[in-house]
Parts: C-alpha cells; sequence; structure tokens
C-alpha cells in the first residue's frame, strides 16, 4: 500500500507546484494549500500507473522550479534540478536492480546523494535569489 499513496503523493506534489504557475496571485500574504487525501485500492495490483504518477509528479516539480530559476535569472539553479530529475530517474532504475552485491548499495546511495544535493543546491539559489518575494504569475486586479 506505501508504493500506491507515495506515487500519488508525487504527483499532486507536482501538480501543486505546477498550478502555482498558472493561477494568478489575489495578494501579497496569500497561501493556498490543498491536501487532499488520496489512496489508490488495495485490489489494483499494476504498478506503472504508479511509475508514472512518480515520473510525472517530480517532472513536474523540477518543471515547476526551474521555470522560477529562468525568471530568477538563475540559469544554474535550472541546470541543477534538470541533474536533479536525471539523477532520480537513475535511482528508480537502480532500485529495480539487484543489491546482492554490497557495491551496487554504495552506487545507489551515491547517486541518491549527487539527485538530492542537486535539488538542495537548486533550491538554496532560489532561496537565496528572493523566491520569497517572487510571484509565479502576475496578481490579479483587486
Amino acid at each position: 500500500m506505501f508504493f500506491p499513496v507515495q506515487a500519488i503523493g508525487f504527483l499532486l506534489a507536482g501538480a501543486g507546484i505546477v498550478a502555482m504557475l498558472c493561477h494568478k496571485q489575489y495578494s501579497d500574504n496569500s497561501f493556498f494549500a490543498v491536501a487532499p487525501v488520496a489512496a489508490a485500492p488495495e485490489v489494483f495490483t499494476g504498478t506503472f500507473l504508479f511509475f508514472a504518477f512518480m515520473v510525472l509528479g517530480l517532472g513536474g516539480m523540477n518543471a515547476g522550479f526551474s521555470v522560477a530559476g529562468v525568471k530568477l535569472k538563475k540559469p544554474f539553479a535550472v541546470v541543477c534540478f534538470v541533474l536533479s530529475f536525471v539523477f532520480s530517474l537513475m535511482m528508480g532504475y537502480l532500485s529495480s536492480k539487484d543489491f546482492t552485491e554490497a557495491y551496487m548499495n554504495w552506487v545507489a546511495q551515491g547517486v541518491n546523494i549527487l539527485g538530492q544535493g542537486a535539488l538542495l543546491t537548486g533550491t538554496l539559489i532560489l532561496h537565496k535569489a528572493g523566491l520569497r518575494d517572487f510571484q509565479w504569475k502576475e496578481k490579479a486586479e483587486e
């Protein structure tokens, strides 16, 4: 049951970041958070749908952050988010491999560290560039 819920969480997180790019912001202090609870029924046994959810969600998150990097004129942040996405896909591929050899665990953890490190570096760059005050989309007339 963990995998379906995790996959839907990735999809919703990606959709949330993409939605910030598409919807007008109404005031400087407004923050709309929606926390829908979604879970797949246990009778569903296919995994491809959930892999697709995870890839779409992760891609949406990284694409949203990359757009913010472009708008804030921070190209290195965009590179970090692209690398983070690629390393995350590599980690997904490695997770399907045989980990009976100890060195495979080290390889997988190295790839994971690179992916998470790239994401952290990109978000720190955006934070220092003023992401807190950044308007994802122009304000609506009030």
